[in-house]
């Protein structure tokens, strides 16, 4: 089983890195005493709830330590929103866009564009969400070149449908999906 280090005397306190200072517990104990730790002092760092050890904690334990967190995010003004000295034409970032806009021209490593391209493979989206897309894009015109990539992706793929007239496209030899039609869907007016 894997053993954790833990600071008897926990950093935010003063606790330092010193032999007498670390102790080693299994997943449980260290979750078990963070989320103590995290419930009796305030002024102890933020839980992680992902930590390995949280699953096997005591319901009652799991459930302070998720009003504390609650307790602690009321009191903090950037998880409650901007305030309205960040509104509107006092926020730095109003009507910078196109070239105006920090992000301008930015490319995205492509470590980040293959995540993103593999967290949205297989996913369905509504009608209505279709819809508010191609609203969105009225108007922009493709570069011949970004027209030439999309028609060399889809080849090898082929377009179903479902009942709600929405579609999508799949790798050729890909069983239909149960409520699919093959064809593309139609355009809505």
């Amino acid at each position: 089983m894997k053993k954790f280090l833990h600071h008897k005397i926990p950093q935010s306190r003063g606790g330092g890195n010193e032999t007498w200072n670390l102790i080693e517990l299994n997943a449980y104990e260290h979750a078990y005493e963070h989320a103590l730790d995290f419930v009796l002092f305030s002024s102890s760092p933020s839980f992680d709830c992902r930590q390995p050890g949280w699953k096997l904690l005591p319901e009652d334990l799991k459930e302070a330590v998720r009003k504390e967190i609650s307790n602690r995010m009321k009191g903090n003004k950037l998880a409650q929103g901007r305030g309205e000295s960040k509104r509107g034409a006092k926020n730095g970032m109003w009507g910078r866009k196109g070239s105006l806009h920090p992000a301008f021209g930015r490319k995205r490593p492509q470590e980040e564009r293959n995540r993103i391209s593999e967290s949205n493979k297989g996913r369905f989206f509504t009608k209505e969400h279709r819809n508010n897309i191609s609203k969105s894009r009225t108007g922009t015109k493709m570069s011949e070149e970004f027209k030439l990539k999309r028609s060399r992706d889809a080849t090898g793929r082929f377009w179903v449908t479902d009942l709600e007239g929405c579609g999508r496209m799949l790798k050729k030899g890909t069983p239909l999906p149960p409520g699919y039609t093959l064809g593309r869907p139609k355009k809505s007016q």
